[in-house]
């Protein structure tokens, strides 16, 4: 079934743009961070239910991350880890006068995994495609962008002698943090949908705590989600 074998796929290769629009914007603004932000990072658990409140149970086996940004908020590195945080992989963006036009996503052992290559069609598109280390195209789309951030991504997935085309679609809070995820596939048919709800947040309004679903409906959910943040 497509949502269990491409949505971990697609988070880490495409989701990374999601961000990636007008050079003007910091990347702390586009991540919906307030205050300098040196890093931040992110943990995954399974939810248990404690009087009547969702709570953090067993550390969840993917998802961890830590995203390091520089003084002027331009993110320099995405790192993945295992639940025993050991480094399983990183992302490295390239820039040209100020922008991402590049983003190399390597294993723990600095092997190339693959690269999506970004082409800044206007303010409000954008062309990218994801490169196996071969050179071969492995994904083909364009991303369309409103306030400096990524609401739709259509693309087209090359696997062997089967391509398949997806849409995705993304909104956010006021705030600038994302609040659904969905991907259709080209018959319309729905592949995953995802929704977050903030709920802690630290002295500088930063979220510390989210809870993500994958109903609307939103009665149990699938993940919760810690932020740790590093300050400059």
């Amino acid at each position: 079934m497509i949502l269990k074998k491409h949505s971990k796929y697609i988070y880490l290769t495409l989701a990374l743009s999601i961000f990636i629009s007008c050079s003007k914007v910091t990347d702390w603004e586009k991540f919906g961070i307030k205050k300098e932000v040196k890093n931040y990072k992110e943990n995954y658990y399974d939810p248990i239910l404690k009087n009547k409140k969702w709570e953090k149970g067993r550390k969840s086996l993917f998802g961890h991350n830590r995203v390091s940004f520089d003084k002027e908020g331009n993110y320099q590195l995405i790192e993945y880890f295992s639940e025993k945080d050991k480094l399983s992989g990183k992302v490295i963006p390239t820039r040209e006068k100020g922008r991402v036009i590049e983003e190399t996503f390597y294993l723990r052992n600095d092997s190339v995994i693959n690269i999506t290559k970004i082409e800044y069609i206007s303010d409000t598109k954008q062309g990218f495609k994801v490169v196996d280390p071969r050179g071969n195209v492995t994904t083909d789309g364009k991303s369309l962008t409103k306030n400096n951030r990524i609401v739709k991504q259509k693309y087209k997935m090359f696997e062997g002698q089967q391509d398949r085309e997806f849409l995705a679609s993304f909104e956010y809070n006021e705030d600038g943090n994302m609040t659904s995820r969905k991907l259709v596939d080209a018959n319309g048919e729905l592949s995953y949908s995802y929704y977050y709800e903030y709920v802690d947040f630290d002295y500088f309004k930063n979220w510390t705590k989210r809870i993500d679903y994958d109903s609307e409906k939103k009665e149990e959910p699938i993940n919760i989600v810690t932020r740790e943040y590093s300050y400059y």
